[in-house]
């Protein structure tokens, strides 16, 4: 299908929410999320801005995603999702991103 987004790697999210696939780095993610706008620099606080963690799902980096601090600062406000032209859902990758981090975590304690 030629209208379907390129992806460099497989990448899995728990709950299998690919939705990350739609996104194409418009930003309006990253520019509505008032957890960004609330610091002078949020790469600097955040690590991974919004936009910055769906690529890096897209291509494969999946425990970069997960170690973002954008994840666990994340508001749920859901305005994120809501203004997303593509539907990528974001606050529900967040969770699942969180959940996976807490489950590796637990993983490496109990090994």
């Amino acid at each position: 299908d030629l209208a379907s987004p390129i992806t460099l790697g497989k990448s899995t999210v728990a709950g299998n929410n690919n939705s990350f696939k739609g996104c194409f780095s418009c930003q309006r993610c990253t520019n509505i999320c008032p957890v960004v706008r609330s610091y002078d620099n949020p790469s600097e606080a955040l690590g991974l801005l919004p936009h910055q963690i769906m690529f890096s799902l897209g291509i494969g980096n999946v425990d970069l995603a997960m170690g973002s601090q954008m994840i666990w600062s994340c508001s749920t406000c859901y305005l994120c999702q809501e203004h997303c032209p593509n539907q990528v859902e974001l606050c529900d990758i967040f969770y699942n991103l969180k959940n996976d981090a807490i489950n590796k975590i637990e993983a490496g304690a109990n090994s």
